[in-house]
C-alpha cells in the first residue's frame, strides 16, 4: 500500500496528514495532526483515521520551538504509527 504525506508549514504551526492509497487510487486518511505554538510553547497532537488519539504532547517553552524541529516531531509520529512500513518508506526515499 502506498502512502502520501501532506505537510502545511505556517509561521506558528505545522499541520500534517497521511493518506493510504489503495489499488483503485482511493485515498484513506490514516493520520491527521498538527504542531501549534511554534516559537512559544509547542504542542503536538495527532489522531488516527478512526479519530482515536495517537499523540498529545506539550513541549517546554524555549525548547524545541522552531519550525524545523516541529516538523521532525510530526514526521517521527507518522513513522512510528507506520512502523511496519518504515523500511519501505526509507527505501523509496533513496530511489
Amino acid at each position: 500500500m502506498d502512502s502520501i504525506l501532506v505537510i502545511n508549514a505556517g509561521s506558528s504551526s505545522v499541520k500534517f496528514e497521511v493518506f493510504a492509497v489503495d489499488g483503485s487510487a482511493k485515498l484513506t486518511r490514516k493520520i491527521k495532526g498538527q504542531v501549534d505554538g511554534i516559537g512559544t510553547r509547542p504542542r503536538l497532537r495527532a489522531r488516527r483515521g478512526d479519530d482515536t488519539s495517537l499523540v498529545d504532547r506539550e513541549y517546554q517553552a524555549g525548547r524545541e520551538t522552531d519550525c524545523a524541529v516541529s516538523m521532525l516531531h510530526a514526521l517521527e509520529t507518522c513513522l512510528h504509527a507506520f512502523e511496519h512500513h518504515r523500511e519501505m518508506i526509507f527505501e523509496r526515499c533513496k530511489n
